[in-house]
């Protein structure tokens, strides 16, 4: 792990200037004022020496957003990596641009992806809102109408896909759960269509189509055939498929709550 370096700053002592007579005794108390900042500069070392070893080799690399973890194939698998770090073998592996678990993986580090949640957060500050003192009675019941319909929202995305992310994009994985409501069971029976995907997850459109390997039928729209289109609707995702879009793809400041609304 970066371990960001300890700075320590001087602490001024406002009194007058001490007089020539006691120039020696200063100077004395200089030296043991500097034995004692090295003191605590040696102990701080002491201190991200041990903080380092205890991580055991694992890092974390910030502008990605994720963990860095030694890894030998040889001696464990993706699978077990999944069970302690609670992370889909299937987003490991498409994080890592693995192919396979099953193949010759020779990567002597492993990407694990931070889990993304865009909804909790503005939950949360909804949340805070609430605490207000000048919250008029009808401004209350509104905030509290929002936190209701984000909560559907976010218990949809959780019971479907497990979503993670890096720097650059998210992951978003299908793992519709045996846990999840009866009435997200039935309606993602056959599995989850790209358009509903879209709309689950904020995506703006034409982010999945154009960072995933998708079926697409051209539709032509004039009886040459030349001029049409590409029509990726009939995309339907099933568990274990990893869906990537950029980051920035996600409206997380535009969230569609049209349809927990009427419900």
């Amino acid at each position: 792990m970066n371990i960001s370096p300890v700075s320590f700053y001087g602490i001024y002592n406002n009194k007058k200037p001490i007089k020539a007579a006691n120039q020696q005794n200063t100077s004395s108390k200089k030296m043991h004022d500097s034995d004692k900042t090295a003191r605590l500069v040696a102990a701080a070392g002491v201190l991200a020496t041990v903080v380092t070893m205890a991580i055991g080799g694992c890092s974390l690399n910030k502008k990605a957003n994720s963990l860095v973890i030694p890894f030998n194939s040889k001696k464990q698998s993706i699978t077990e990596i999944s069970n302690t770090y609670n992370v889909p073998v299937e987003a490991i592996l498409a994080y890592n641009n693995i192919k396979s678990e099953d193949g010759n993986i020779s990567l002597k580090e492993l990407k694990i992806p931070a889990s993304f949640d865009y909804i909790q957060p503005k939950i949360n500050t909804l949340q805070q809102e609430l605490y207000s003192d000048s919250l008029s009675e009808e401004k209350r019941q509104e905030i509290e109408n929002q936190i209701k319909i984000l909560r559907q929202k976010k218990e949809e995305q959780d019971s479907v896909a497990t979503v993670y992310k890096d720097y650059e994009n998210v992951y978003i994985t299908i793992n519709l759960s045996d846990l999840a409501p009866e009435k997200y069971k039935e309606k993602y029976a056959l599995g989850v269509n790209i358009e509903t995907l879209k709309k689950l997850f904020d995506i703006e459109d034409g982010a999945i189509e154009k960072n995933n390997k998708l079926n697409a039928q051209w539709q032509a729209t004039d009886a040459s055939g030349e001029n049409g289109y590409y029509d990726y609707t009939l995309n339907w995702f099933h568990n274990g498929d990893v869906i990537v879009v950029p980051l920035s793809s996600i409206k997380t400041n535009d969230i569609n709550l049209q349809q927990y609304i009427r419900e």
